[in-house]
């Protein structure tokens, strides 16, 4: 092997390992709830139908009724196409595929202005991210922006770095297509990117680069992949651009001010700058953010010392466009400062491993004492690397022997996967009620918390699908099996009182630790069911009225 490639064996081996880690048990293991088993059911009936049963619109956005692009579904589609099947793993290959193929872009990013061990390193600790592999694990349309949006910015750097024509409209495709993906997968990627693209253009001073040409051929390329909404909103008198302006209005929240939302907001962002490197989080909140504030800061003064200092113009577009990035998606964060999931930092989820390569380059960039600095680095990297290895054994064990996750000297383990209950053992749940359904001859009725009912439901609509309904009001047959589903810590008093005072329990069936079926029969007297109040609107919504909800519409509704 050529010592001048030595550092693609290295990635070769970074990338192999990381997808190892990813896809192990993936199928067994695979989280499956409400969202995934409701976007399953819509595949499985254009799998099964044909391509034109797929919807113009995507997913809605968070606490609206505003769709985001279709991207998503139509990638799971694909999947479902390729290997011929709508299991629940395969709709989620494409999530795994790109946060796969996201650890070999962000090197070839780093390498833009990093030196190869400093790019090595930090792609290094981006792959042996605790929660980069939890969210590459299942089916969700956020998963896969950190991937897009590198992507976006990736090519942009190297448009501004092009010199011939043919490669100055490859790389501004590219940016095109990550900026036509991302901005389909969450709604603040959607009002954020075009901004940061055009900031980005015109300090690294590039629209003349571009020219008439060049923007039109990004505006084809974005009106290729928004082709869906705008039909879907020609055809219903433009529903979905009334949502938008809906919850850009109304989303963000009111009853905080905005310097609690500003300094909130730097909270959120000194806890995730840790979080996302090093799977830690103090239980107070104090020191992993005090430890993101520092990263923060710290790095923010050597890229502006970097500006100033820094010949090669080239390099310089790379810390333009970092500064962009972050504090761009800073500002946007601030009305949301107090609503912040997870998912709100993935369109900057690839910055604190960009944070770290700029203090890894400064450690080996060391003239004196260049093994004091090499020492450093090596720590750094080591003890970030074990923080995330033991975060994985410690879920991974959890997993595989069904119980609660034990990290080491009982630090906080942030976990996504609701309960740690898996599409296996809920299959293996309606696998229980198909059989008694058959082997007794009987319809059952099914009762549950959402999160676990809508994914047995999935299974239980597989081919053949199962004679079922759901516990209602009017249940009054005998002859009927009742089922009521709930957690194994919120147990049968999870159970609505309405309900458990109509039945009697029968029996406790468990399908993990986490998991409880409980099987119930009707008393012979029935009690009414208490009528359920209705809820009065917020004095927002009474000043702000929504927006009349259109059906989504189906490919097949245009053609």
């Amino acid at each position: 092997m050529s010592k001048k490639y030595w550092d693609y064996f290295i990635l070769a081996v970074i990338v192999l390992l990381a997808a190892a880690v990813r896809l192990y048990h993936f199928s067994d293991w695979l989280y499956f709830a409400m969202d995934q088993a409701r976007d399953a059911m819509l595949i499985r009936e254009a799998y099964d139908n044909g391509i034109s049963n797929l919807p113009l619109l995507g997913p809605r956005a968070a606490g609206t009724f505003l769709r985001l692009g279709p991207i998503f579904y139509y990638f799971q589609f694909l999947s479902a196409k390729i290997f011929n099947s709508t299991d629940p793993a395969v709709l989620a290959y494409p999530d795994v595929f790109f946060s796969i193929l996201s650890i070999p872009l962000f090197y070839f990013f780093l390498r833009i202005y990093f030196q190869k061990t400093s790019s090595l390193l930090g792609t290094a600790i981006f792959s042996a991210s605790f929660i980069a592999i939890q969210y590459a694990r299942f089916a969700w349309n956020p998963n896969a922006i950190p991937f897009w949006i590198l992507l976006t910015f990736f090519a942009l750097l190297k448009f501004s770095q092009s010199k011939r024509e043919k490669e100055k409209y490859a790389w501004l495709s590219a940016m095109a297509v990550g900026w036509g993906v991302a901005s389909q997968l969450h709604f603040l990627v959607f009002v954020a990117l075009p901004i940061l693209i055009i900031i980005s253009l015109a300090w690294n001073r590039n629209f003349k680069k571009m020219g008439w040409k060049g923007a039109g051929l990004v505006i084809l390329i974005l009106l290729i992949f928004y082709m869906p909404v705008i039909l879907s909103d020609l055809k219903t008198g433009g529903d979905n651009a009334k949502q938008f302006i809906f919850a850009l209005k109304n989303k963000p929240q009111t009853e905080y001010s905005i310097s609690q939302k500003f300094f909130q907001n730097f909270i959120n962002h000194g806890n995730y700058y840790t979080l996302y490197p090093t799977s830690y989080i103090s239980r107070t909140g104090k020191i992993s953010m005090l430890a993101g504030l520092v990263l923060i800061f710290a790095t923010l003064l050597k890229i502006f010392w970097g500006l100033k200092e820094e010949k090669d113009e080239e390099k310089k577009s790379f810390l333009r466009v970092v500064y962009v990035w972050f504090f761009g998606f800073f500002f946007l964060l601030i009305p949301f400062a107090f609503q912040v999931r997870p998912r709100f930092f993935f369109p900057v989820f690839f910055l604190p491993f960009v944070f770290f390569a700029f203090w890894f380059d400064w450690a080996l960039k060391w003239k004196k004492k260049k093994h004091l600095g090499k020492a450093l680095a090596a720590i750094v990297f080591l003890g970030v690397f074990f923080l995330n290895s033991e975060a994985i054994r410690t879920w991974y064990t959890s997993l595989a022997k069904e119980k609660d996750p034990e990290p080491w000297m009982g630090r906080m383990l942030v976990i996504q996967q609701f309960q740690n209950v898996t599409a296996t053992q809920l299959e293996n749940l309606a696998g229980y009620l198909r059989e008694r359904s058959a082997d007794e001859e009987k319809i059952f009725d099914l009762h549950g918390n959402m999160t676990y009912r809508v994914p047995v439901q999935y299974f239980l609509e597989a081919d053949p699908p199962v004679d079922y309904g759901l516990i209602t009001k009017s249940d009054t047959d005998p002859s009927k099996l009742y089922f009521a589903m709930t957690s194994d810590k919120d147990g049968y008093d999870a159970v609505p009182a309405d309900i458990r005072s109509k039945f009697n329990l029968v029996a406790a069936h468990s399908f993990s630790y986490r998991l409880k079926l409980f099987e119930m029969e009707l008393k012979a007297i029935q009690p009414e069911f208490k009528k359920e109040k209705k809820t009065e609107s917020s004095e927002d919504e009474q000043k702000t009225p929504r927006p009349r909800r259109t059906e989504r519409l189906k490919w097949e509704e245009i053609l």
